[in-house]
Formats: structure tokens, C-alpha cells, sequence
């Protein structure tokens, strides 16, 4: 079982190339007092996106000041993949989708929520194309076709929707592109980019045997609310899904007072967590808030039970 623990994204981390600050090809336009907004105009400010519900009395006033005429309605295109939510993607941004950031340190990165069909990613020691590359570049198809010649042939292709990279070298230098492609007119977007550090929950020492074991479960969670009426009929009101996962894992008891301290540390921090490192147990992964419990066996193993609750997607 891996754990990425994020880097915090700094605007001075974002490289010419990245979606930009006010993504005006996508229809973002910034705020100013100067010309008054409409009812039903969006402006952005400070990272977010902002939707004007009354002309404002004071135009000089910023919307994170002015709740009564302003409503906050998500994060900007830039700053959406930087949030505590997959499902807050990039609106309007059609064709492709890039980001160039130079994070320091670190040794994976996670996507969730892709949207389009083919994913680039490449990691160089410097900003200039010609400079190396650290890893063989990444150019993946992010859409398949379902297993069976049946589905093959007739059915539809499969999205995926998460890439995970890990071992990246450390390189303060490094910078990171990442590309989501599609059709000029399809859109694109990345729900979730998290850059950090993989920490391993199953350290193998003195020869014994660790990591998450079999019983791993994920939880699809629906929150789509159904009003039922008397007459059999109902009402549906769509709305977004979370998976939790539950893993047990065992470690070697030497390695259970450094794993306590991760989640202290992580507590309120939403993460990337994979029950496995195979591409066959993808599913059993999530982003979400990390609890467990610790069990001190009599052997030389400490027993967890790691629960995360999936946010939303």
C-alpha cells in the first residue's frame, strides 16, 4: 500500500506553458471594478471563480467581500486540480489541457479525474525542451477497448480516468509537463494533480514479510438523492459519487511508530492512497481523508486497518 504525500502547489511553481492565471480561451474573464458586472456574469479573483447574483452597489468592492451581490462557484481552470475535490475539472478548456510546474523535491505524482484521450506526461532536469529527460517520456491512450471480442469490436471504449507515476529521481531542478489531448472541440480536463512523496505503508526488514494483504475493499458511494412518490414514480436529483476504501495491512513493528506519525500528519489533508502498485488492482485506489487503527501483535508485526473516505468525483 503507497500514500502520496502532497507538495503544496505555489503560484511560483507554474512554468510558461501551464493553463494560465485567467484562462481566457476557455471564456475566463477577471475581475475589475471597471466595467460593473451583470447578473449572471463570472469573474475571476484570487483562484476562484466568481458568479455575480446582483449588480454590485460597490463595484470597487472585491466578491470575497461582497457575499450579497457575489457567488463563490468553484475554482478557477488554472487552480481546479489543485483543490480538495476530483470532480472540479476545468470548464470551457476544449482540445488540450497543459501544465509545466517545477515542484522541488519529490518522487510521484498522481492524476485523477482525466477527461480526453490521450495523456503526455514528461519530466526534464530544466524548463528548455532540449533539456534530458529524467524518465522515458510518458504517452499513454486514455481510452481502451472493454475486454471480450464482443465488447471489442461493438462496444464503447472504456475512460480511464487515473495515471500514477512513482521512483521519479530526485531533482530539484525537475519540471514537469503534463498534457491531457483530445478533439479540437471535446473537452478536456485533470479532476485531481497531486505531486509529493509515496510512502510505502509495508517496509520489508529482518526478512519479514509486509504490506497490505487480501480483504482490501473499495466502496462506491452514490450520492444521486431519490425522492420517492406514492404512486411508485420517483424523482432523481444527479449528483457526484466517492469510493472508500478499506486495507488491511501488516508491517513490521519497528516501522508502526513512523507510519502513526504519517497519518497524524496527514490527517486533514486529502491523498492519493493505492492498495497495490498493479495496474490489475487500479479500482482499489482513491483520494480521501486517512484514518486506521494500530494493533500490537505478540509477534514482530503490527497490525492496521486503513480506512479512507473518497471525496467527491
Amino acid at each position: 500500500m503507497i500514500v502520496l504525500s502532497p507538495i503544496t502547489i505555489g503560484a511560483e511553481m507554474f512554468l510558461s506553458g501551464s493553463v494560465p492565471e485567467v484562462d481566457t480561451d476557455a471564456g475566463e474573464v477577471a475581475w475589475s471594478a471597471s466595467p460593473v458586472a451583470a447578473v449572471g456574469d463570472e469573474r475571476v479573483y484570487n483562484r476562484r471563480v466568481w458568479k455575480c447574483t446582483l449588480v454590485p452597489p460597490d463595484p470597487a468592492k472585491t466578491p470575497d467581500k461582497d457575499p450579497n451581490s457575489w457567488q463563490d462557484m468553484r475554482p478557477s481552470n488554472r487552480w481546479a486540480p489543485f483543490d480538495k475535490y476530483i470532480s472540479t475539472k476545468q470548464v470551457g478548456r476544449k482540445g488540450q489541457v497543459d501544465y509545466v510546474i517545477k515542484p522541488g523535491f519529490c518522487n510521484g505524482l498522481d492524476l485523477e479525474g482525466l477527461k480526453g484521450s490521450r495523456l503526455q506526461i514528461s519530466i526534464k532536469d530544466g524548463p528548455l525542451p532540449a533539456d534530458a529527460d529524467l524518465i522515458d517520456p510518458v504517452d499513454v491512450s486514455l481510452r481502451v477497448r472493454p475486454a471480450g471480442w464482443r465488447s471489442y469490436w461493438f462496444g464503447r471504449k472504456l475512460q480511464i480516468t487515473k495515471h500514477r507515476l512513482d521512483k521519479l529521481p530526485l531533482n530539484p531542478n525537475a519540471v514537469i509537463r503534463v498534457t491531457v489531448l483530445d478533439a479540437v472541440d471535446a473537452e478536456v480536463g485533470i479532476g485531481f494533480f497531486n505531486i509529493g512523496d509515496w510512502i510505502n505503508f509495508g517496509v520489508a526488514s529482518r526478512g519479514l514479510e509486509s504490506g497490505a494483504m487480501y480483504g482490501a475493499r473499495a466502496e462506491m458511494v452514490n450520492f444521486s438523492y431519490r425522492k420517492d412518490n406514492d404512486d411508485g414514480t420517483y424523482e432523481l436529483l444527479p449528483r457526484g459519487s466517492a469510493v472508500n476504501v478499506s486495507i488491511p495491512v501488516i508491517v513490521d513493528a519497528n516501522e508502526a511508530n513512523r507510519l502513526f506519525d504519517v497519518v497524524r500528519r496527514l490527517a486533514n489533508t486529502p491523498v492519493s492512497v493505492y492498495a497495490s502498485t498493479r495496474d490489475r488492482d487500479r479500482f482499489l485506489s482513491t483520494v480521501g481523508l486517512v484514518s486506521t487503527d494500530f494493533t500490537r501483535e505478540i509477534t514482530d508485526f503490527t497490525n492496521l486497518n486503513v480506512y479512507v473516505k473518497g471525496v467527491l468525483q
